[in-house]
């Protein structure tokens, strides 16, 4: 595997006064293109789709009974539609998951109020084509032939703000880190109380995380997302933590960068043979 020099995201510490959480994990920041589909309705806002979650739907927080749901959050992809992003800084693809895919799915609440049904339930899970690139030419598909994205997220993970009438932040607020992988199947949250779920998550804000490992890439940028069939919501793309690279250039920068090299490369003097 090739070598990258790169930075690790701090795991905790304390983002503002009064609060527990994680620094800020690295997502998707660019829109490359963009082709709506059919039946996508007024989300037709692919940057929706860039940098981290906001903690407020509009209906309350966001947590896994509780989605966005509004065009400003959710960039949406329609039938025969298609969403390429480019990432904020490479994805250094190793074992293990790589990056984490969040989407408007949610936990259907059991009839006390409690926590999960038993089986969970989920709505909103939808399958989609997903490509990576490490230069945004040549494309890898990674297999999600049987990733359903069915896995709900939340933006805190203290017990009470985890439950679908949370309006307003905890006290003290334990945000929950976009850059750990969750991996769990839906059934892991059958029947799970409020506080059964934050252990669950163990400090992640959960989603969906997929391996490129089997890519063959040492390096990822760009993710690409093709949908064939019915309706995708996206609401964002983070890499794991400790797979975070280097800044991905502007391609501009990148030009500028190859033009340079050309121009400053040393040159061997010419000698006509004897």
């Amino acid at each position: 595997m090739a070598m990258h020099c790169f930075w690790i995201g701090a795991a905790g510490g304390c983002l503002a006064a009064g609060s527990v959480g994680f620094a800020d994990a690295s997502f998707v920041d660019h829109v490359v293109s963009y082709t709506p589909g059919t039946g996508v309705g007024g989300y037709t806002n692919p940057d929706a789709a860039l940098g981290k979650p906001g903690d407020d739907t509009g209906f309350g927080l966001l947590t896994p009974f509780n989605p966005h749901f509004s065009t400003d959050e959710l960039a949406r992809i329609g039938g025969g539609g298609e969403l390429t992003l480019r990432f904020a800084n490479e994805v250094l693809v190793g074992p293990g998951l790589d990056i984490g895919i969040y989407t408007n799915v949610f936990l259907i609440n059991n009839q006390g109020g409690t926590g999960a049904n038993n089986p969970a339930a989920s709505f909103g899970g939808d399958s989609v084509s997903v490509q990576v690139s490490a230069n945004g030419t040549d494309w890898a598909a990674v297999d999600t032939s049987t990733t359903p994205f069915d896995l709900p997220h939340t933006f805190y993970l203290n017990p009470e703000a985890l439950t679908a009438s949370a309006s307003s932040p905890p006290a003290i607020p334990i945000e929950a880190d976009f850059g750990k992988p969750f991996d769990a199947t839906l059934s892991d949250f059958d029947g799970l109380t409020f506080d059964q779920i934050a252990s669950l998550l163990n400090g992640s804000a959960g989603g969906t995380w997929l391996d490129l490992s089997p890519t063959g890439l040492d390096a990822v940028s760009y993710i690409r997302f093709d949908n064939p069939g019915d309706t995708f919501e996206l609401d964002a793309v983070s890499i794991a933590n400790h797979k975070i690279g280097p800044a991905v250039p502007e391609p501009a920068s990148l030009s500028l960068v190859l033009v340079l090299l050309a121009t400053t490369t040393p040159r061997r003097a010419y000698r006509p043979s004897n």
